[in-house]
């Protein structure tokens, strides 16, 4: 059996309205765009950059609005920058925008940073706001892959009662050889920072963000935190990024796949981590959130081998900015062979918390905790819990040393899908309200009796989907949109689609099932007037093949 994830992207991201509008053609000598002044931007409008060698590109000033975004899209082959600036892309004031380099059929990531000497690839700083940035390739850079946030400072236009950055979408880009931070979202200084300002102790509090979507993003090699999300304190989401070997300059606390930092409060699913140097996913949040159906593989093991003592762990949650009386969800998670703990909980503030249907593989404290003096037992290294006072509920978890009795597809190749007499089957606790409805690969749960234990749900409907289908001519606008979205060339007829709407949240938006209409063979109609705004999943199932992505209404 084989069961593989349809990463494609309708292109639901934002997308320029059907009116006519401008399109401006930019030299390969051009680095610097400022609207109003060399370069005259409408809302819808588009910037082409053409083909070539280019050593940055700056953009100021430039501006769409929530109806019509300005994308700038490279245009006939790819965009190079080789630079030894202190940033390959820069926008600086720039509002509802898309950076995309997707501008040519058959090439993955048209927009080529492969190397910023003395700084980071991507910087959205200056109170830019409101943007997507996809389909990009980043590489060797000096400090971050991507920075997005605006820092406090005494003109005080950044400050948290000044601004919210908003609308954020980072997704389909491939990052390689970044030194710090893959990608650095949001200000880590969550409680602020104090200053002495004329004479006065001042406290800076950085901004907060809403609405950000972190997903389909691929990092090989990142020098500290893969994913690093602060401040993000609504309706975030980090899923389906796929990570390896993170954190390989072994620096304290910026080791990590993933980081919930100071101040979020985000949703961490779908996620696969292999091989990195820090703990897979590092929980310092405001709680209130799930985590689940992320893959960790190998969580640390590269860090000090033959030192036990130097521990990293599968997942880890602790107390730094929590909520009092909020809680963690951590529901059907596969931890194989992490060097420490496979779950470490620290958090004492928090409440009602949940950790079920998690498998946990051989975690490297089962022999350390034998071998020094302390009150832990072998099987606490398995799930971990620091403190006594910790109110938490946990239940069917499995804990093994060894993975052959569960019956996965083919673990030497990372295919932990279920054959049909795996124990997993139907042997998990279902959800009740917590809406998880979908497994790693985006397959329904639940099928069956009961949800199965892990990431996968097994159902042999899905056998021989293929892997990271990308297709591209499907269309859906506007995006964002608040009336009616269309999906056009989908080719297909009423009687052979199974379509699906769900929340951020995972909860299937049942009210819409009366809103689709098919128009002829090729376009479909959602009437959304009766959704909230904020992100959600559109998911369309024809025959054999499954369809995932996004859209946004305002």
């Amino acid at each position: 059996m084989k069961i593989f994830l349809i990463s494609f992207y309708l292109t639901l991201s934002f997308l320029v309205s059907i009116e006519a509008k401008s399109q401006h053609y930019i030299d390969s000598s051009t680095t610097y765009l400022k609207g109003a002044s060399n370069i005259f931007v409408s809302p819808g409008d588009t910037i082409y950059l053409r083909a070539g060698h280019k050593p940055f590109l700056l953009l100021e000033n430039i501006h769409g609005n929530a109806d019509s975004m300005v994308v700038i899209i490279n245009y006939g082959g790819k965009v190079i920058i080789n630079t030894q600036n202190y940033y390959g892309i820069s926008t600086q004031n720039c509002t509802f925008f898309k950076i995309t380099g997707e501008g040519v059929n058959n090439i993955s990531y048209g927009i080529d940073i492969e190397k910023v000497e003395n700084g980071a690839g991507i910087g959205l700083s200056s109170l830019s706001n409101h943007f997507e940035i996809c389909n990009l390739r980043i590489a060797n850079t000096l400090l971050a892959g991507i920075y997005a946030k605006s820092d406090p400072d005494t003109n005080f236009s950044s400050t948290r009662d000044s601004f919210l950055m908003e609308d954020i979408y980072i997704h389909h880009n491939l990052l390689m050889n970044i030194q710090d931070e893959g990608l650095y979202i949001g200000n880590t200084k969550y409680f602020g920072q104090h200053i002495n300002y004329q004479g006065h102790d001042t406290l800076l509090l950085p901004h907060l963000l809403n609405n950000v979507d972190i997903s389909f993003n691929e990092i090989h090699h990142t020098g500290w935190d893969a994913i690093q999300l602060s401040s993000a304190s609504s309706n975030a989401s980090i899923h389906d990024n796929k990570i390896y070997d993170d954190s390989y300059r072994d620096y304290p606390n910026q080791m990590s796949g993933i980081i919930l930092g100071g101040g979020t409060k985000a949703n961490c699913y779908n996620n696969f981590i292999s091989g990195g140097h820090g703990s897979g996913i590092l929980v310092v949040s405001l709680g209130g959130q799930k985590i689940y159906n992320n893959i960790i593989l190998n969580a640390g093991k590269n860090y000090f081998p033959n030192n036990l003592s130097m521990m990293q762990y599968g997942i880890y949650v602790n107390d730094i900015s929590v909520e009092h009386d909020s809680s963690f969800y951590i529901f059907n998670n596969l931890i194989f062979n992490p060097k420490s703990d496979g779950i470490r909980f620290s958090s004492v503030l928090s409440k009602n918390n949940k950790i079920a249907n998690n498998v946990i593989i051989n975690p490297g404290n089962y022999w350390y905790y034998d071998t020094i003096n302390t009150s832990f037992k072998s099987q606490d290294s398995y799930i971990m819990l620091t403190d006594n006072t910790i109110e938490i509920d946990t239940f069917k978890n499995i804990e093994q040393l060894n993975s052959a009795s569960l019956k996965f597809t083919d673990t030497l190749n990372h295919n932990f899908t279920l054959l049909s007499s795996s124990p997993l089957i139907d042997a998990g606790s279902n959800f009740g309200s917590f809406s998880i409805n979908l497994d790693f690969y985006h397959n329904p749960r639940i099928h069956g009796l009961a949800v199965d234990i892990g990431p996968f749900e097994y159902n042999s409907l899905f056998q021989g989907i293929t892997d990271e289908i990308n297709i591209k001519s499907l269309i859906i606008y506007p995006n964002p949109a608040h009336e009616v979205i269309l999906i056009r060339n989908l080719n297909t007829t009423v009687n052979d689609t199974d379509i699906n709407v769900y929340g951020i949240d995972g909860k299937n938006i049942k009210m819409l099932l009366g809103k689709i209409k098919h128009i002829g063979n090729n376009e479909i109609s959602i009437e959304i007037t009766h959704l909230k705004k904020g992100y959600y999943f559109i998911q369309i199932d024809k025959t054999n093949t499954r369809f995932i992505g996004k859209f946004i209404v305002n």
